[in-house]
């Protein structure tokens, strides 16, 4: 096994050394410990930001570390209109040295002691989203976000600009890429797979809304409806939203293979039919960490 502790202990602050404190500082001889499994180690999402409210529901990590090694992305999407019904996420395993040179990456930023929140973007830019990087070792979960991320660049700050945060922001830019790139810089020998392979999701979160009375999204490329998959009928699925004119529930088991089959004949606009109405329905792939539940956001 490679010895990364050096590369680790040269990009962190004395003090943090001195005390302890570092949430990614290793045993002696080990390795940081963090969760197993289906447990998140890593994760990049995006929040917030002015999008359509069905977007928080759908909206997928950027990146995923399990404990198990396991590396989810969305991948890069048929240049094709109307789209796929479902995202492209991808799947790869790392090993366990390749999860230690993963938290020993996020250790080099210096970041990662405690959470932290950068939101001096905010005087430059509204309705921007913001981008939260958490990260669970040694027994406690660290969360950096940061508003706007990617508007502060060594070729473009904008007049003003909070001085400390922008250091932060280039730092968190940087880690955001190598991440969402681990094959530019990851061992060959830190790979458990050959290759990225397609995620197959066990359950499905759907979002479905009548459309009976509304005309199709894009008419220039509507298609005669799917007849509605599964067992459970669309007025039945899950719970109706409070606030807006649909349903979320979510499938599992027999009848997300069913859905997932369905899908892979759709697209972004299809609609389904059932006993004479017309449905738009939003898939969302759940992964190996998500609950069987659909969590009303705010908004």
């Amino acid at each position: 096994m490679r010895d990364r502790r050096p590369a680790l202990l040269a990009g962190l602050p004395l003090l943090l050394l001195a005390t302890g404190c570092n949430l990614l500082s290793p045993p002696p001889g080990g390795n940081v410990p963090h969760p197993t499994g289906s447990e998140v180690v890593v994760r990049i999402e995006w929040t917030g930001g002015f999008v359509p409210y069905e977007y928080l529901f759908t909206s997928l990590p950027r990146f995923t570390l399990l404990g198990d090694g396991r590396v989810l992305v969305e991948g890069p999407q048929i240049e094709l209109y109307p789209g796929p019904a479902l995202p492209n996420i991808q799947v790869r395993r790392v090993t366990e040295e390749g999860v230690q040179s993963i938290l020993f990456r996020i250790a080099e930023t210096e970041l990662f002691d405690q959470d932290r929140s950068y939101t001096g973007a905010a005087q430059f830019v509204a309705d921007a989203n913001t981008t939260v990087f958490t990260v669970t070792a040694d027994d406690r979960t660290v969360v950096v976000d940061v508003y706007a991320l990617g508007i502060a660049t060594p070729d473009s700050v904008p007049a003003g600009f909070p001085a400390e945060e922008l250091a932060a922001h280039q730092a968190l830019l940087q880690l955001e890429a190598d991440l969402m790139n681990l094959d530019a810089w990851l061992p060959a020998d830190d790979w458990a797979d050959t290759a990225w392979q397609s995620y197959q999701a066990e359950a499905l979160l759907l979002l479905v809304a009548d459309v009976t009375e509304l005309p199709p999204v894009d008419p220039g490329f509507s298609s005669d409806p799917l007849p509605w998959p599964g067992t459970t009928p669309p007025t039945a699925l899950g719970d109706p939203s409070d606030v807006h004119d649909f349903r979320c529930g979510v499938v599992s088991g027999a009848e997300a293979d069913t859905w997932l089959v369905a899908l892979a004949e759709a697209n972004e606009l299809t609609r389904w039919s059932y006993d004479g109405r017309l449905y738009r329905v939003t898939p969302r792939p759940l992964l190996p960490d998500e609950p069987l539940t659909c969590a009303w956001p705010e908004g």
